[in-house]
This record gives C-alpha cells, sequence and structure tokens, in this order.
C-alpha cells in the first residue's frame, strides 16, 4: 500500500511551483484543464508523492481559503530541516514555528504554504524509525 495526500488549492500552478521552487520537490505529471487550471498534478520528494489540483467548491473540493481554516496538515521529514528553513524563510515563506528539537529526538519546524495550509518538516522519518 502506498499513501499520497491530494491537496486542493484555488490556485494549483502556484502551489505546484511553491513546492518545486521553495520546497525542492520534483515536479512530476501534470494535467491542465481546458481553462488552463490543473486539472491533477504531482510532486515527488524522494519516494513519497503529493498529488494537487485546482479546487472544486461545487465538488466538496476546498483550499483552505475557502472555508477559513487548515483542515489537514503534512509532515514531510527532510535531512536538512535548518536549511530549507532557511531557503523558505528567505523566499517569504509564512514560518509558524521556527526550527526546534523535540523530546523525541526531531528537529522541526512548521510554515504555511501560499493558501495557508500548514506543512511541518523534520528530520524525524517513520521510514527510519520504528513507530512506538
Amino acid at each position: 500500500m502506498s499513501v499520497c495526500p491530494y491537496l486542493y488549492y484555488n490556485d494549483a500552478k502556484a502551489a505546484k511551483d511553491w513546492m518545486v521552487d521553495v520546497l525542492g520537490f520534483e515536479a512530476g505529471f501534470t494535467v491542465e484543464n481546458k481553462d488552463g487550471t490543473i486539472g491533477h498534478a504531482e510532486v515527488r520528494h524522494g519516494s513519497s508523492y503529493i498529488m494537487l489540483a485546482t479546487a472544486k467548491p461545487a465538488e466538496g473540493h476546498k483550499s483552505p481559503m475557502d472555508v477559513g481554516a487548515d483542515t489537514a496538515s503534512v509532515y514531510v521529514s527532510v535531512d536538512d530541516v535548518d536549511g530549507l528553513h532557511d531557503r523558505a524563510k528567505a523566499a517569504g515563506g509564512k514560518i509558524t514555528k521556527a526550527p526546534y528539537d523535540t523530546d523525541y529526538g526531531s528537529r522541526d519546524f512548521a510554515m504555511k504554504d501560499p493558501e495557508g495550509r500548514v506543512w511541518y518538516f523534520g528530520s524525524y522519518s517513520p521510514h527510519k524509525k520504528p513507530v512506538k
């Protein structure tokens, strides 16, 4: 089994660019709608993928901007937490929690994406450590 978050954005092109340019994801398969919006896109980080598309409120697929709150967060395991934090902050990222050390041995930070969804980045990886 493989799990891939599917995230909706009002401006999915800008979200995809942010993931690639700021966070270091690799762009993958993309399908544009006739109106130029993204019908489906994929970005990759290591062996993990995130899928995204333009929000479709009439179908129940909304951006955090549409509901006025973040309804789901994303955690990304990275090797260089402080380097990514510095790069994201320099790019105008909305840092919500500066890098910190957790009591379980991870180095983490948090930021909001361009539409208000909170992303966490840290050195912890369930692939590298057993889950207790």
